[in-house]
């Protein structure tokens, strides 16, 4: 069988990822919840039960990947918004913006990806943060602009 290691993990994520797109799909399909229900245990219990460990090491790299990419894209997006939409000077920006580059770097040098996806993770970091250092002070007359703008 399989012991309590992350195959056990992968298979209750996959189980649970089954179920949910299942039931929101046959939700929508036939309008019941005790159908959508059934079908949806049965679908990922199937799926969870017959995929192959080849299988579940692709779907766990695949997993790692994203994970790695929502978490350095997500903080990117948030950071950009409340840095541009407050009254914070352009020196502690551009400052805040070189840091965030050093943690990302520090943060995929520490990951378990081949060379070339390193490679093109940090390349697609390093160009969108050198975009925002080059066009600091547009992207911040723009933010105002716009919230003078609305007021």
């Amino acid at each position: 069988m399989f012991d309590l290691t992350n195959e056990l993990l992968l298979k209750a994520l996959m189980f649970v990822l089954v179920f949910f797109i299942t039931f929101q799909v046959m939700i929508k399909l036939f309008k019941k919840k005790s159908i959508s229900i059934v079908i949806g245990l049965i679908v990922s219990l199937i799926a969870a039960f017959y995929v192959s460990p080849s299988q579940m090491l692709f779907l766990s790299q695949t997993y790692s990947v994203m994970g790695s990419i929502l978490l350095i894209s997500i903080p990117i997006a948030i950071a950009f918004l409340f840095l541009y939409s407050s009254n914070i000077y352009g020196g502690l920006r551009k400052f805040f913006w070189v840091f965030y580059g050093i943690m990302v770097f520090l943060f995929v040098r520490n990951q378990d990806f081949d060379n070339e996806l390193k490679t093109t993770i940090l390349l697609v970091v390093i160009i969108v943060l050198a975009l925002l250092l080059i066009f600091d002070n547009l992207i911040k007359k723009k933010f105002t602009f716009i919230k003078e703008t609305r007021i």
